[in-house]
């Protein structure tokens, strides 16, 4: 049968040792299953929002920060066979 799946996420401005701004990160996928297949169309990070996923503390020797962003926007196909 056909299905559908979105995730809503929203985050507020807040503060993590230094301020973020706040988010908002859509996912949705979109398929189709029996009982060998799976087809899907999917998007992750619909509004394309950049912000960061993992931040550390600030480096006592260097004062650096350092952060890893999130993906971009991305979309995808998958298609899975089950045996």
């Amino acid at each position: 049968g056909v299905y559908w799946r979105t995730d809503y996420s929203y985050m507020g401005d807040h503060d993590n040792g230094q301020t973020e701004d706040d988010r908002t990160v859509v996912n949705s996928r979109l398929g189709w299953r029996n009982d060998n297949w799976d087809l899907a169309v999917w998007g992750k990070n619909l509004t394309d929002d950049e912000y960061a996923y993992l931040t550390a503390a600030t480096f006592v020797f260097s004062g650096m920060d350092a952060f890893f962003l999130a993906p971009p926007r991305t979309y995808g196909v998958t298609a899975r066979y089950m045996f």
